[in-house]
C-alpha cells in the first residue's frame, strides 16, 4: 500500500500538468485571434457612417424649429429693450425719438431740426439715436412709426404730456393698428408701432414684411396702410410678423406726466370769482386792465397779475403769480379762479 501512494500521486500531478498546458494553449490561441482582429472591416466603417449621417441629420430637422424659436424670442427681446429705451429716451429728452429715414441709425437722418411731414412719421428705429443694437435676431431693422404730432422737435415735457392727456385711441389718424387678439376687430391709434418682419415672407410680395388683403382683420405691416397687424388669424398660414405698440396713455402713464406742469406750453385760464370787477396790472407794468366778475384771462408761466381795487390801479391789494394758481389746478385741467380774497383757488366747476 506504501508503494502504490507514490505512484497514485505521480499520476494524479501528471494529469494536472496535462490540463493546466492544454488551457494556456487555449489561452494563447485565443489571444492570437483577438490580437488579429484589432481594427474595423471596410463594411462595419461603412455601416457606422450610414447611422451617423442618419443621426445628424434627424439632428438638423429637430434643431431647426428650435433654432427659429430662440431668434423670434431674440427679437422679441429686443423690441421690448426697444421700447423701454423709447420710453427712456421720452422722459430725457420730452419727446419721442424721430424716425431714421435713411437706414444710417440717426432720427430723420441725423437732422433733429426737422419734424416729421404729416403723414411722414415713418421709418427704421434710430438705433444709434437711442444706442442700441442695429438689428433683430432676423439681422434687420425694425419698422417705427409715431404720430405726426408727436414728431415736433420743439415739444417740451409739458407739451408731450399735453397731447397725451387728451389722447383719443380711436382717431383715424396714422398709425393705425388691427389686433387679431379683439375679437370686434377694432382698429387703434397707438403713438408708436414698432414692427419685426420676422423669418419669412409669408405672403410672396418680395418684402419680409406680411400683409393680409381679404377678410376681417386687413392691414399691411408694409406701409401700415390702412394699418398694421398684430397677429393674425389662424386661417393666414405662415404670417410671421412681430408687431409692439402702446398708446397714448400707456405713454403718459410711464414717462409720469402726472408730475409735469402741462400748462406752462398753452398757460392756466383763470377766471374772476372774487364776486366783483377787479383791475389788474400784468406784471406789475403796463396798463390798468379790467377783470370783469367771471371773465376769464389767460396767466402764462411767467406772469404775475398785481390786483388792485375796483376802479383804478393806485392801490395795490395783493399780487397772484402763475405758480400760485397752477398748485390749486388739482384736476390738471389748466383751468382755475381767483377768490374772494384774491387768493388762487381751484375752477368751480366750469
Amino acid at each position: 500500500m506504501a508503494g502504490r501512494l507514490p505512484r497514485f500521486w505521480r499520476l494524479t500531478q501528471a494529469w494536472v500538468r496535462l490540463l493546466g498546458d492544454g488551457n494556456m494553449q487555449c489561452r494563447k490561441h485565443r489571444d492570437m485571434r483577438i490580437g488579429k482582429r484589432q481594427g474595423f472591416t471596410l463594411l462595419e466603417i461603412a455601416v457606422v457612417m450610414v447611422i451617423l449621417g442618419l443621426l445628424m441629420g434627424g439632428g438638423t430637422f429637430l434643431f431647426r424649429p428650435l433654432i427659429m424659436r430662440q431668434k423670434r424670442s431674440e427679437t422679441r427681446d429686443f423690441m421690448a429693450q426697444a421700447k423701454e429705451t423709447i420710453l427712456a429716451f421720452t422722459e430725457a429728452h420730452g419727446r419721442l425719438p424721430l424716425p431714421d429715414h435713411a437706414q444710417d441709425g440717426n432720427g430723420l437722418n441725423g437732422q433733429e431740426g426737422s419734424n416729421c411731414s404729416p403723414g411722414g412719421c415713418t421709418g427704421a428705429l434710430p438705433y444709434v439715436t437711442l444706442n442700441l443694437m442695429p438689428n433683430d435676431a432676423y439681422k434687420r431693422q425694425l419698422k417705427y412709426e409715431i404720430d405726426d404730432a408727436l414728431g415736433d422737435t420743439t415739444l417740451t415735457m409739458a407739451g408731450t404730456c399735453s397731447l397725451l392727456k387728451v389722447w383719443d385711441p380711436t382717431s383715424s389718424d396714422s398709425p393705425r393698428v388691427v389686433d387679431m387678439d379683439d375679437p370686434s376687430a377694432t382698429q387703434v391709434h397707438p403713438a408708436v408701432v414698432l414692427v419685426s418682419g420676422g423669418p419669412r415672407d409669408a405672403d410672396g410680395d418680395s418684402s419680409p414684411y406680411d400683409a393680409i388683403t381679404s377678410g376681417t382683420y386687413q392691414g399691411s405691416n408694409v406701409s401700415g396702410n390702412p394699418r398694421y397687424i398684430r397677429h393674425a388669424p389662424d386661417e393666414v398660414i405662415g404670417f410671421d410678423d412681430l408687431v409692439v405698440y402702446f398708446g397714448g396713455m400707456e405713454l403718459y402713464a410711464k414717462i409720469d406726466c402726472a408730475s409735469y406742469d402741462l400748462c406752462s406750453q398753452s398757460g392756466l385760464t383763470a377766471r374772476n370769482q372774487s364776486g366783483g370787477s377787479r383791475r389788474y396790472r400784468l406784471n406789475g407794468s403796463g396798463g390798468c386792465l379790467n377783470w370783469a366778475s367771471n371773465a376769464d384771462i389767460t396767466v402764462s408761466q411767467s406772469d404775475v397779475l398785481y390786483l388792485y381795487g375796483t376802479t383804478g390801479c393806485s392801490s395795490l391789494a395783493g399780487t397772484v403769480s402763475y405758480e400760485d394758481f397752477r398748485i390749486k389746478d388739482f384736476d390738471k385741467d389748466c383751468k382755475v379762479g381767483l377768490g374772494a380774497g384774491l387768493q388762487a383757488e381751484e375752477d368751480s366747476g366750469w
